[in-house]
């Protein structure tokens, strides 16, 4: 299960993964989030956000196995096409369990075709999201 949050004042936008995770969730949070961006920020245009934090940190499991390099391929073709992840840093903060296995997960699609091309690392703790994203040291994600 995912929540996309909209941070207008910090051009931030955070998608929270919790629970289990399954399959390309976050692929399809991303096209959640391009198809429906105007429910989640009426007043500004997606290109005016530039950072994006994933957070897999209240994950309770990831089940991958019905992901595949070719989804991940024509996934990252797709989001290429319509515009976005070339004006987007992200990084995602790993989950508390099974961190092998999402670092594994994480390498394999990094190196797949459009995702190659994306500003984006995984990460161990927030303060390095805060960091990576250059956000005030004051900030704590909402619950």
């Amino acid at each position: 299960m995912y929540k996309i949050e909209v941070d207008s004042e910090l051009r931030l936008i955070r998608i929270r993964h919790y629970d289990k995770y399954v399959g390309a969730e976050l692929v399809s949070a991303m096209t959640d989030l391009l198809l429906n961006w105007a429910s989640y920020s009426a007043d500004r245009p997606l290109a005016d956000y530039g950072k994006m934090f994933v957070d897999f940190s209240e994950t309770t499991g990831l089940t991958l196995e019905d992901t595949d390099s070719a989804f991940h391929y024509t996934s990252g073709k797709r989001l290429e096409g319509l515009g976005f992840a070339k004006n987007f840093r992200m990084v995602l903060l790993k989950p508390g369990t099974q961190v092998g296995e999402a670092e594994r997960r994480f390498k394999k699609v990094k190196e797949m075709g459009a995702w190659r091309e994306l500003d984006i690392s995984m990460v161990d703790s927030l303060e390095e999201v805060v960091l990576w994203l250059e956000l005030p040291a004051s900030y704590k994600p909402s619950e």
